[in-house]
Order: C-alpha cells, then sequence, then structure tokens
C-alpha cells in the first residue's frame, strides 16, 4: 500500500558520518560565506556547509540547516526517503503489507546507522506519504485516457503526468498512469506483470496533510494505525476522482463530442459531419503512430507521384485539424462502462 515514506528524524546522533558534504558558496568580491551552517559534531570537531546528503537508488538522506518557526534562529534538519516496497526486498510493482512494512523500517533504520547516523525511527514524523494501488484493466491503457481525462478532484488541478494523468495541490497529489509502461521506460525487468496495468496513487505531501488525513504524528503512530492507510486511500479515490456513476460520465462525454461538433461546424462549412469523420479517423490513426510513419507508409502504397503529393497535402490539413478534437479512441464499450470498470476494480474492499 505504501510506495515512497518521507520522514523527518527528531532524535538523531551523527557520527563517523559517511555523507557528502556541500560547501558554502562565497561571494567572490567580498569573500563572505553565504549559507554556511554547522551541520552536525562529531566528538571536538564541527561539519560546516549548506547541506550533506547521502543518496543510492531506493535510500536519500539529507541534513540541511533551517530557519526555527518562532525565529529564534537556526536549527539543523535530517530528512530521510525511501521507497518502502523496494527496501523490503521486494518489487515496487507489489505492495507489501505490515510486516514487510515494519521489515523496510528495520532496514531504514540499520541503514542510517551504517551511514553514521544512529536514531529510533519510530519517533521520526511522517511529512510524505505515498500510496498505492493497481488496476488490472481488461483492455489497453489507451482506451481509458478519455475516461481520466474528464475526472476532476476537488480543488485541484489537473495535468499530465508520465503518460497518464496528476490531479494536485500544494498538499496532495493523485495520478494515474500506465504502470507497464513507466516501468518498461525504466528499464525494470516485466515478468510476471499483468498485460494492462494501470496505477492509482495518493501522495500526502506535507506533515499537516498526513496528520489531518491519518492522524499521525509519528512512525510509530503509522504502524499503530496501518490499517487506516487503505480506509484513507479508498475514502480519498472516491471522493475526488470516483465519485460519478456510469450515466454521469456519458452526460460528461455527450458535452465533449457536442463541442467537437460545434467546433467543425462553425470552421470546416458545410460538410462539416464528413469532415469530422474523416478529421477524427486521422486522428485515431495518429494514436497509433507518428505521421511520419504514416507518410512512409503511403508512400509504399501510392507509386503515383502526383496522387501521393495531394494525398500528403490532405493528411497534414486533416490532421492539423483533428487537434481540435477532444476525444482519443476507444474501446467497443462505452466510457460509462469502462469507468464503471475502473471503478469497481479500484474502490474493492
Amino acid at each position: 500500500m505504501i510506495d515512497t515514506l518521507k520522514i523527518l528524524l527528531t532524535d538523531y546522533a551523527v557520527k563517523d558520518a559517511k555523507l557528502s558534504l556541500v560547501p558554502s558558496t562565497i561571494d567572490t568580491e567580498t569573500g563572505e560565506m553565504k549559507g554556511n551552517f554547522p551541520l552536525w559534531t562529531d566528538g571536538q570537531k564541527t561539519f560546516e556547509g549548506s547541506q550533506a546528503y547521502h543518496r543510492d537508488e531506493h535510500f536519500n538522506v539529507n541534513l540541511s540547516a533551517q530557519f526555527k518557526n518562532d525565529g529564534s534562529g537556526i536549527s539543523t534538519v535530517c530528512y530521510v526517503t525511501f521507497d518502502v516496497p523496494k527496501f523490503a526486498g521486494g518489487h515496487n510493482y507489489q505492495a507489501v503489507d505490515f510486516a514487510g512494512t515494519e521489515n523496510a523500517l528495520k532496514q531504514a533504520e540499520t541503514k542510517l546507522r551504517d551511514v553514521g547516523i544512529k536514531t529510533n525511527i519510530m519517533t521520526a514524523k511522517p511529512s510524505r506519504i505515498d500510496t498505492f494501488d493497481n488496476v488490472e484493466a481488461d483492455e489497453p491503457y489507451s482506451c481509458y485516457q478519455p475516461v481520466l481525462a474528464l475526472l476532476h478532484g476537488s480543488r485541484m488541478k489537473q495535468r499530465g503526468y508520465e503518460g497518464g494523468f496528476l490531479w494536485e495541490n500544494q498538499s496532495a497529489e493523485i495520478c494515474a498512469y500506465d504502470k507497464r509502461q513507466k516501468m518498461k521506460k525504466d528499464k525494470h525487468p516485466l515478468t510476471g506483470l499483468p498485460k494492462h496495468p494501470i496505477r492509482f496513487e495518493f501522495r500526502a505531501k506535507q506533515a499537516r496533510k498526513i496528520q489531518s488525513a491519518y492522524g499521525f504524528y509519528s512512525v510509530q503512530d503509522l504502524m499503530d494505525g496501518y490499517d487506516s492507510i487503505r480506509s484513507v486511500y479508498l475514502q480519498t479515490m472516491r471522493k475526488q476522482l470516483f465519485k460519478y456513476s456510469a450515466s454521469d460520465v456519458e452526460a460528461l462525454f455527450h458535452s465533449e463530442i457536442a463541442k467537437d461538433f460545434a467546433w467543425f461546424r462553425k470552421h470546416t462549412g458545410a460538410r462539416w459531419l464528413d469532415k469530422y469523420f474523416r478529421d477524427y479517423g486521422i486522428f485515431c490513426m495518429m494514436q497509433k503512430a507518428s505521421m511520419e510513419t504514416v507518410l512512409e507508409a503511403l508512400n509504399e502504397v501510392e507509386d503515383n507521384k502526383v496522387k501521393r503529393s495531394r494525398l500528403k497535402k490532405k493528411l497534414g490539413e486533416a490532421n492539423f485539424a483533428s487537434a481540435a478534437l477532444s476525444l482519443m479512441p476507444a474501446s467497443k464499450r462505452t466510457h460509462g462502462e469502462l469507468y464503471n470498470e475502473l471503478q469497481e476494480k479500484l474502490l474493492a474492499a
């Protein structure tokens, strides 16, 4: 259930640290050091700089200085970020359970000790919690894209993300994307992966959001309230993305199709419906291949240079006009049926 976890250490000691120290900048005119802070003391020696860090593939430590909230000076803070499923020795496609999360925390505490930071990780404060679930869809991800494109999160802005969609505000994010494509892009093995997995993530990005959504003020709270993590995830998905019925979704698409018709009627003349169908066909084709690939195929089929030139011109015009279309090619099922499938599979208890 938990993917990425970021925590703020509240009680720690640094000794024989294996950290990379980032030096402060120096004003070449005055020789003044800017952003130079005492980061930790080991015996009689104080280490100073702008920050210190340790990074590897699934585990990051960052030690830096920040101004205290009461304005009384500067304090040093240490944030630790790690991938829970991978750190537990697993695969980040599959979620880990309570025991797996507990093991990941123990491994993180051991890793901190290895880099010279001794702490009780259970007293740390969660500052970011990413949770997820995967839907094994019946059809390719592209069939669900138009459905996801129409969904709106409450008080959230939507934008593209990893070939999918992201709904965000200052304190939280929700995203949906083709997990198989993402793992392929990142060069992860695809063995055993479902054919059409769609990943849905909920990210609480601030300590205040974690406290209000989960009631967690420490890692110990997180483990004590572990069973509530899935409940909050489902509640969030139901409230933000899956609050519609299938008929509501069909009504949303009715509005989108009407917008497309109105644009073609206004801009393409008396035979606007014929041009709509022509351009929609081009639009669907361009989801499968680039214009370059389409033109290469045309060159193979049409030998007559004059006809080929005319067809290329028509393709270019139609491709430009098809950009006005707001719908993607879909399956034989309605958008309402596709939405209902995602809703039922994701929100299943």
